[in-house]
């Protein structure tokens, strides 16, 4: 158990690319976003969503799901900022 275990749960939604993001079913959305903050109340967890980061461009993706070498680059420096440095 975690929080026998003092361990800290961070849930994160990673960025895609914009086209991917658009054509994402909103129902399967909503409920991913609602099973999500469940789950963040329940255990007092913290939740950061970056699937729609407009910090990250085309360039930055191997697919549209899938960050290259420079956009997990980019995404470590700010999960490292913003998650790890929020702890």
């Amino acid at each position: 158990n975690a929080q026998k275990n003092n361990v800290k749960i961070i849930l994160v939604t990673p960025p895609v690319f914009a086209s991917y993001a658009r054509h994402i079913d909103s129902q399967i959305y909503e409920y991913m976003q609602g099973a999500t903050k469940e789950i963040s109340e329940k255990y007092t967890t913290s939740y950061f969503n970056y699937l729609e980061d407009t910090r990250f461009v085309e360039s930055d993706y191997s697919d549209v799901d899938h960050l290259n070498t420079q956009g997990a680059e980019k995404f470590s420096r700010i999960v490292n900022t913003e998650v790890l440095g929020n702890l």
